[in-house]
């Protein structure tokens, strides 16, 4: 009897034990390689991978940062975020416990700021010509039907002048550039002057909308900060990794020192 008890409580233990054995996963590795084996240790920094090897378990431990996932879903901040519920009383008041505070000398980024150098589009000025179409140092042809040089057929005539022709039926009439930015009207079948271009206002021109007139856009290269950073990746910087710096108040360990 005394046998067969102690047979039954070990072997309740050992179906106790695989009950409650340790998950196993893949890990997949930041380089792609991946890894099979029992997960029998989860922590901020660490997870520990068990495998058999011949007779023997052999633990090894994996840091985070050699982690790209776990077949389970497992990550680092579902991790740390149990990690802070549990000791939510006594996190850093300065890191909150992320252990990590970001990089003064680079602002978080992990790399200084490039050399910059003047802008070769705009020449250093963060302007650049406008472009729109028939746009003159800020002026374009006026949209109305005033008279100007570059519309219809101008010919030198009296006074030396260029003079545009305006035929009818029975005759013509005709004005000389001194007439520029003034409109002519059919009236009753014949050509009449009624005036300078209200458009215009007698100029022939119009202010250009897509430059206010001022003849220049901002540089489309330096957006107008007449600057780029020089080509080339960014110096990383010398002071952290990643833009992360183990925090000085907790010395690394997420709780009040």
């Amino acid at each position: 009897m005394a046998y067969m008890i102690r047979t039954l409580f070990c072997l309740s233990i050992l179906i106790g034990a695989s009950a409650f054995a340790a998950e196993v996963v893949e890990i997949t590795y930041n380089d792609g390689k991946k890894e099979k084996g029992e997960l029998i240790e989860q922590s901020v920094d660490k997870v520990v991978l068990r495998q058999k090897m011949a007779d023997n378990n052999i633990d090894f431990p994996i840091p985070w940062t050699r982690i790209q996932s776990i077949s389970n879903g497992l990550t680092r901040e579902t991790v740390l975020k149990k990690w802070k519920e549990t000791n939510k009383d006594k996190l850093c008041p300065d890191c909150n416990g992320d252990r990590q505070v970001s990089c003064k000398k680079c602002n978080g980024s992990g790399s200084l700021t490039r050399i910059m150098a003047p802008c070769a589009a705009c020449e250093g000025t963060g302007s650049t010509a406008c472009k729109a179409k028939g746009c003159d140092h800020g002026k374009i042809p006026c949209t109305g039907n005033c008279l100007k040089l570059s519309e219809g057929k101008w010919e030198k005539g009296d006074e030396n002048l260029l003079w545009r022709k305006f035929t009818y039926p029975g005759g013509w009439n005709s004005w000389s550039e001194r007439h520029l930015g003034e409109v002519i009207e059919i009236q009753n079948g014949k050509p009449v002057n009624i005036g300078k271009c209200k458009l215009c206002d007698g100029t022939t021109t119009l202010k250009c909308k897509a430059c206010e007139g001022t003849g220049k856009t901002v540089c489309a290269v330096c957006k107008g900060v007449k600057e780029i950073a020089q080509s080339g990746p960014a110096p990383k910087c010398p002071d952290c990794q990643g833009g992360k710096l183990s925090c000085p108040t907790c010395k690394g360990s997420g709780l009040k020192p």
